[in-house]
């Protein structure tokens, strides 16, 4: 959010300006006609935001993360001009459509239909405009069947739906959405979802709050954290969206767990750069310079975590390059103990560490923990992982030891690879024949108490630890390949046909 050192200003379509609010809270119903009268203060202030100052260009995705209370709601009001900020200002350049609270603004008592028109004007749309996009609102909604009945006969989920599709249904300059897409099925949100991603690629600008951090940093090029009314942090949104996890497990020890910074050893990143011809298992007839998805580059620099290699470098330059770029850097991780991760080893199928693999290699995740004896825990040790693909952060693969699984023949503690810890050990996640085709990931991994639902890490480092996955065969854009098994078996009476048609031929 703040500009490129030499580059030319971009064109800001938000300005916000040392912006602060503060409400009255009286402690009696009657201090504030006693302050009307007598002039004295019987108010005390409750600073809701303070000093709050950032740009966003034209066509940033911004998202706003923090905890119930932390200002994130004021804010925007005080963007949309729903809210006049105590001190401060704020320039908004741009047509707005602003989702603040679904249902709000449409009269109880007049037809979805009528209500569609005045959410309309109220969003800046002409009477032509509403009506040529009527019909798309009421399909969107999935509403046509009550469209003409009053609004207060909804139940909550269909006025929200209906609230959202009009915001959603014109093209704005500025697009702000706050806590929208908790409303609604499941089926719902993911449409919703879909239409913010449209709205996005089409070049709005848009600030984009929510509790899930996942939504943020999949969607958003740059992330505020709010805390207390103040900015915590700022910057690329995978970064920021990461740090705030990490508060997430500070909270759940009640603040005993701490957020860290590590540094990268060398035998903490791949020990031998290979191009995916010299993967064991790879066909000769593979070029080394054969065109593949490029790597990208993992920095610690919260400006910009990510940064994709230009398309003509070579896969094993790519990856040589992540894994040098890696090395000697400091990374944060979530750290409560007693137990500690010392080292984390990915290997491949021959035993040697590194970060590139192949579909249906053999691959071993290695995590050596260390405990102080003294502060041994009594409960067995667990592991749990995370697989995301890099780009858009979705989900591949989650798994641990902690929960039940459906093939468990043993009791649950009678699992051998449900142990307490010791002073030194090594657990390992085995992943017989990859099942991941070609692309970049991102794995987290932790160690956890062994107990169903246990979400308190001893340690925990958060999409940490990026690998990249090649393939023979043919491109797909799909992230996973089972282990299939093929038949074919021909019908009874069929195979004398055949025979007799081969025979023909």
């Amino acid at each position: 959010m703040s500009e490129v050192a030499g580059s030319a200003r971009p064109e800001l379509a938000i300005q916000v300006q040392d912006v602060s609010k503060a409400y009255k809270y009286y402690r009696h119903n009657s201090d504030p006609l006693k302050e009307a009268l007598t002039g004295r203060r019987y108010h005390e202030p409750h600073w809701a935001l303070r000093g709050i100052t950032f740009d966003v260009p034209k066509g940033n995705i911004v998202g706003v993360i923090g905890p119930n209370g932390a200002g994130k709601s004021t804010l925007l009001r005080i963007i949309t001009g729903l809210l006049d900020p105590t001190s401060g200002g704020v320039r908004v350049k741009g047509r707005i459509s602003a989702i603040l609270e679904l249902g709000t603004g449409f009269h109880p008592d007049f037809t979805g239909r009528q209500n569609i028109i005045i959410g309309g004007l109220c969003l800046g749309m002409s009477r032509d405009e509403i009506e040529a996009r009527s019909s798309w609102i009421i399909d969107f909604s999935e509403l046509g069947h009550v469209i003409d009945r009053p609004f207060r006969t909804y139940s909550s989920g269909m006025q929200a739906r209906l609230t959202f599709a009009t915001a959603i249904s014109i093209n704005p300059e500025v697009f702000i959405v706050d806590e929208a897409l908790a409303a609604g099925d499941s089926f719902f949100v993911a449409k919703s979802f879909k239409r913010i991603r449209d709205i996005c690629r089409s070049g709005a600008t848009v600030l984009f709050v929510s509790h899930g951090t996942g939504q943020v940093a999949q969607l958003c090029d740059q992330a505020i954290w709010l805390d207390g009314g103040k900015i915590r942090a700022m910057g690329a949104a995978r970064e920021v969206a990461k740090q705030y996890d990490y508060e997430t497990h500070v909270r759940i020890s009640e603040g005993i767990g701490q957020i860290i910074e590590i540094e990268n050893t060398s035998t903490e990143v791949v020990t031998e750069h290979i191009s995916a011809s010299e993967i064991p298992g790879a066909r000769n007839s593979r070029s080394s310079n054969s065109k593949t998805t490029p790597a990208e580059t993992v920095s610690a620099a919260p400006a910009g975590w990510l940064r994709p290699l230009s398309g003509d470098e070579p896969e094993e330059m790519a990856t040589s390059n992540a894994a040098d770029a890696h090395q000697n850097e400091k990374r944060q991780i979530y750290r409560k103990g007693p137990v500690v991760i010392e080292q984390v080893r990915i290997l491949g199928g021959d035993g040697v560490q590194r970060k590139v693999f192949r579909t249906w290699e053999n691959v071993t995740v290695e995590v050596e923990y260390s405990c102080p004896a003294e502060y041994l825990p009594f409960e067995s040790l667990g592991l749990a992982i995370g697989i995301e693909r890099e780009k858009d952060l979705v989900l591949i693969a989650q798994f641990n030891t902690v929960n039940y699984v459906g093939d468990e023949t043993v009791g649950y503690h009678e699992a051998p690879y449900r142990k307490v810890p010791a002073t030194h050990g090594i657990m390992r996640a085995f992943l017989p024949r990859l099942q991941m085709m070609n692309g970049s990931y991102l794995l987290s991994l932790g160690l956890i108490p062994n107990r169903p639902g246990a979400e308190d890490f001893y340690e925990y480092h958060h999409r940490t630890y990026p690998i990249r996955v090649v393939t023979d065969g043919y491109p797909s854009g799909a992230a996973f390949y089972p282990i299939v098994e093929w038949r074919h078996e021909y019908s009874l009476g069929s195979v004398t046909g055949l025979s007799a048609k081969r025979e023909r031929g």
